[in-house]
């Protein structure tokens, strides 16, 4: 008896193409600016979860859509963790982590555009912090420089932003 051998749309390869078809036009680029990179993958796992893309394939799937930067960076990976979506996601998260100061400097200059509703607005500023794995480091900064925030800023963020710093 000889064993089952699979049909090529069953094989890695073929299922890569599948998904990749699928995604080629869903899948945005990687931003190129470093505060945005952390959505950029909650949005990537969003839609492979949307499109429910196995695992073993995700890795493979985000690869075209890294920006030059990003790929040359994986290109130190060991194969295994290229293969595998989280540990090529923590990587790149790594390597392009801003500080504290950086993040807390993008939300000193941000300001609510007249087309964006404060709603929006809050999200966004609010983004800005929780995407920092250093909140510790805020914590730590003269409650001066955490609290200097452009006169745009809406009263009720003022208030999320101290709750969540302090």
């Amino acid at each position: 008896m000889r064993a089952h051998t699979p049909r090529w749309e069953e094989t890695r390869a073929g299922r890569t193409k599948r998904f990749g078809d699928t995604l080629r036009h869903v899948l945005p680029k990687m931003p190129t600016d470093l505060g945005q990179i952390p959505e950029y993958f909650e949005n990537v796992e969003h839609l492979f979860d949307i499109y429910e893309v196995p695992a073993d394939l995700r890795s493979k799937l985000l690869i075209p859509h890294l920006s030059e930067r990003a790929k040359s960076l994986i290109d130190r990976l060991e194969v295994k963790s290229l293969d595998n979506y989280d540990k090529m996601k923590r990587f790149l998260l790594g390597e392009f982590k801003l500080t504290a100061m950086e993040y807390k400097t993008r939300f000193d200059k941000a300001s609510k555009r007249f087309d964006e509703t404060h709603v929006l607005f809050a999200s966004s500023s609010h983004d800005v912090i929780l995407a920092v794995d250093v909140v510790d480091e805020l914590r730590d900064m003269p409650a001066v420089n955490v609290m200097r925030m452009p006169v745009t800023v809406p009263r009720d963020l003022v208030c999320i932003m101290s709750f969540v710093i302090i």
